[in-house]
């Protein structure tokens, strides 16, 4: 389980999550995650396995290779819609406005090349 227990806390850590807002979000105790990512708690159970995965925004096998730390692009846009759907009306047109700009942008600097 440490292989398991290592991805979890270096996925935690790319996501820029704390450990304080993973254990709210999987509906369970700081202490309890820090024994989960520090290979204290040998068998973390499968639903809280899967709540992991979904606060991570990626499919439940990614935990299936251990050694495999890399986030597929899907993984990754599942990941931002995930965390864009937490947002309110507003700051989901404030994003959506944003995109639409650095695409305006990106399009002029491909056109000027």
């Amino acid at each position: 389980m440490e292989s398991l227990s290592k991805k979890i806390k270096e996925t935690r850590k790319k996501k820029k999550l704390t450990l304080e807002r993973l254990a709210k979000a999987v509906g369970s105790s700081k202490s309890y995650m820090w024994q989960v990512e520090n290979a204290h708690k040998n068998n973390p159970s499968f639903e809280i396995v899967v709540k992991i995965a979904k606060v991570f925004g990626v499919p439940l096998d990614y935990f299936a290779n251990p050694h495999d730390t890399q986030l597929s692009t899907d993984d990754k846009n599942n990941y931002f819609l995930s965390r864009f759907n937490e947002l309110d009306d507003d700051s989901k047109e404030l994003i959506e406005n944003l995109i639409e700009h650095l695409i305006r942008i990106n399009k002029k600097n491909i056109d000027q090349r």
